[in-house]
């Protein structure tokens, strides 16, 4: 589990780096894949993307399928659907996969206190010089605190600090 996440979050800096690498103001466009997804698809689908994945697409052979038009998402997004540019595409096929492709954990353990993951990371939490994550007010080690807190296994610690640190460093 933590390779796989490790991978997705080192992918995402990767598309982050070639779009700030590729052009003035493509940056902007990959700052935050939820921002993306909350501003230019939340409006006609549901307002979070997990929510988008788990109630109207499959996966087939590794590729994303609407259940509605039988099509791989990539392909609905490129003829035009959401408006989105490439880069754009890109980054929300890989976070609709992901979530896809993710155990949930946060959503089996978490969620019923603090509903989606960027609201947490990003209201709660923060990195602190050794790019810990630690609690926003109170620099308390979410890694020491997130078993007793969360009764999150061993095994699901470093997945879920992968997930919070990729929130914290994505800027607005």
């Amino acid at each position: 589990m933590l390779s796989r996440c490790l991978v997705s979050t080192v992918l995402l800096a990767g598309l982050a780096g070639w779009a700030i690498s590729s052009g003035e103001g493509r940056a902007q466009e990959v700052a935050d894949p939820h921002q993306i997804y909350e501003s230019q698809c939340a409006g006609c689908h549901a307002p979070h993307a997990r929510e988008l994945v788990t109630e109207t697409l499959d996966m087939a052979d590794g590729v994303l399928i609407s259940r509605r038009s039988g099509q791989p998402v990539a392909s609905v997004l490129r003829q035009g659907h959401g408006g989105l540019s490439e880069t754009q595409i890109d980054v929300m096929v890989w976070l609709l996969r992901d979530i896809r492709l993710s155990d949930q954990t946060f959503y089996r353990k978490c969620a019923t206190c603090h509903v989606t993951m960027r609201e947490l990371a990003r209201t709660y939490l923060r990195l602190d010089a050794e790019d810990q994550v630690v609690g926003r007010y109170t620099g308390t080690d979410i890694a020491a605190f997130l078993p007793g807190h969360g009764r999150l296994a061993p095994d699901e610690v470093p997945e879920m600090l992968a997930k919070m640190r990729s929130h914290l460093g994505i800027s607005d």
